[in-house]
């Protein structure tokens, strides 16, 4: 039997997902290092602008968006790396199934499945951005991605509970 990783990707697979952030991250590719001051209050701004209200983890200075479901936990969030780059990740689970990763691999796994000479070259790019309006650009484009994702859920089958 397929994971529901593995149904998740094929579904991910048929969509736009992979071309769409390969898109992005060609239109944001940030050539050298110019790092953007950003901090929490900024980016808490451009959030509050874009309709999406954060939730704050200061351990791993995260910002994560929960998922509104019955069935599946988690949801999307990202970091701001060297403050130039986003690394923003769409993660779920079910009890014990966990089905996501970061839109750099999601795109990359979509991609290989359906054609491996599409991968580009890195083969996990990630959208840089060189100031304010670039990061509520991204965001609001990684945002987007994510609401892609979500009814794709809905058509995974539930594993079965193992024996007591």
């Amino acid at each position: 039997m397929t994971s529901s990783s593995q149904q998740f990707l094929e579904a991910v697979a048929a969509t736009d997902f992979a071309a769409r952030y390969y898109a992005l991250c060609a239109r944001f590719p940030g050539i050298g290092y110019h790092p953007v001051a950003c901090p929490k209050k900024d980016v808490t701004r451009i959030l509050a602008e874009i309709g999406r209200p954060p939730r704050w983890d200061g351990r791993d200075r995260s910002y994560s968006f929960p998922m509104a479901s019955d069935e599946w936990t988690g949801g999307a969030g990202f970091v701001l790396q060297r403050r130039t780059t986003v690394e923003f990740w769409f993660v779920v689970r079910r009890g014990d199934e966990c089905v996501g990763s970061h839109y750099s691999s999601i795109a990359h796994s979509a991609t290989e499945l359906v054609d491996p000479s599409k991968i580009p070259t890195p083969p996990y790019p990630r959208p840089k951005y060189t100031s304010q309006e670039d990061l509520k650009e991204i965001l609001s484009a990684c945002f987007a991605l994510s609401d892609l994702l979500v009814p794709h859920l809905a058509l995974l089958p539930v594993s079965p509970s193992p024996a007591a």
